[in-house]
């Protein structure tokens, strides 16, 4: 099965406050604290002060739970680097993350909850199973409080085993059959050990429905979870589409969505035809899309492509950049391996040098010589808004990203 999802992740956000009167910031303290399980397996981890010409100012190593504090001018703008190391059982992983020009008049703290949908299901109190059959081969998945039954391959009777929660008194069964007709019915009250029988032909179909042709695209991947919108934290209720059904769609990808659900995440990413070497991603918290907004730009020139003198020729208005690099001895072999990478996000900066204190450097052999360092890609992203339905006035934003390989 494909999984063409891939989602970057940046493990921490900068706050970025504008002062009413910077002749009145003065030089003080700038403190980083991390959350409890914010580095979690990970050995070591630093965070390195520079300045703008990415020259180390000063780092210092953190722990959970721990707070550090730099001396800044806090007139002045920074560079930021979060460094974490692993060498569980002898496989070295390294991962840095550069927020290009702060302006550090607040304090940091890095959590894990920082970007949104964190909450789990409650602890199961047992199982109970469904049973979807159909004529022809189906995919079938049961959800509740962002938790997904077994899966099982298409079959023209799937048994789905999925945990029953305590309090939790509706979950969501979806089907889909080869051509990616999606299906859906809920189960309210289900009793522990029962087994339901459900027929795919008799589900009801999605009200609102997504299509985009599959001319359009070389390759498409989504997944759609609504959430709970009385949760400060839009913890995901139940999986509308996965990302790992493969369709075999012949005119149209079918993206559906249930009318009595008001919230969702809908995350959509692949390649379009027209510029199948860049991947494209779209990604919105709200209402169901009626249609989708994608970056289309041809190609990121990049004429000086270390990560210590660095420079985009290609400017895209209103995005940000961002910049991946891997080490040329990073290697996986079977069990064994050893991986860097090193994310950039520089805003609307085309040009960057980045340096790192030479301790560091000299304690890790993936970072002693920067300039081997290679890039790997460039993503631009920005946000787009849209409106929630025809004739209203309110907006709401979605995200949207082009991600070019080098």
């Amino acid at each position: 099965m494909r999984k063409l999802l891939l989602v970057l992740c940046i493990p921490f956000f900068f706050s970025c406050v504008n002062d009413d009167n910077p002749d009145q910031v003065a030089k003080g303290s700038f403190s980083v604290t991390a959350g409890a399980d914010y580095f979690g397996k990970y050995d070591e981890a630093y965070i390195i002060l520079h300045d703008l010409d990415g020259t180390p100012l000063d780092y210092q190593q953190i722990h959970d739970g721990e707070t550090i504090e730099f001396q800044v001018d806090k007139s002045k703008r920074y560079h930021l680097t979060e460094y974490k190391t692993d060498d569980s059982s002898g496989k070295h992983n390294s991962f840095l993350n550069t927020h290009l020009n702060q302006e550090l008049t607040e304090n940091l703290i890095l959590s894990t909850n920082s970007s949104g949908v964190v909450e789990y299901a409650p602890n199961p109190s047992g199982e109970f199973e469904v049973n979807v059959k159909n004529s022809e081969p189906i995919y079938s998945l049961i959800s509740a409080k962002g938790y997904a039954s077994t899966y099982n391959e298409s079959a023209q009777s799937v048994n789905n085993t999925m945990k029953y929660f305590s309090g939790v008194d509706r979950y969501l069964v979806v089907a889909a059959n080869k051509a990616g007709h999606n299906r859906y019915q809920f189960i309210d009250s289900p009793e522990l050990d029962k087994t339901y029988s459900l027929n795919y032909e008799t589900m009801s179909d999605f009200e609102h429905v997504l299509k985009l042709s599959t001319s359009d695209y070389a390759s498409l991947a989504y997944m759609i979870t609504s959430v709970n919108p009385e949760s400060a934290k839009n913890s995901p209720e139940f999986i509308i589409k996965p990302d790992f059904w493969d369709f075999n769609s012949t005119d149209f990808y079918e993206i559906g969505f249930i009318s009595d659900i008001d919230n969702y995440i809908t995350f959509i990413g692949g390649k379009k035809n027209s510029n199948s070497k860049t991947q494209f991603s779209y990604r919105k918290l709200g209402t169901a899309p009626s249609e989708i907004h994608v970056l289309d730009i041809d190609e990121i020139l990049v004429p000086k492509s270390k990560i210590t003198d660095f420079e985009v020729e290609t400017v895209v208005a209103d995005v940000t950049y961002t910049s991946s690099f891997t080490s040329p001895l990073s290697y996986l072999n079977g069990t064994d391996f050893q991986f860097l990478l090193w994310t950039v996000i520089s805003g609307n900066t085309t040009k960057f040098a980045l340096e790192l204190p030479e301790e560091l450097k000299a304690a890790n052999k993936l970072i002693t010589n920067l300039d081997e360092l290679r890039l790997t890609s460039v993503s631009i992203s920005k946000s787009l808004y849209e409106k929630k339905s025809v004739g209203d006035q309110l907006y709401e934003v979605a995200e949207v990203s082009q991600t070019f390989e080098y």
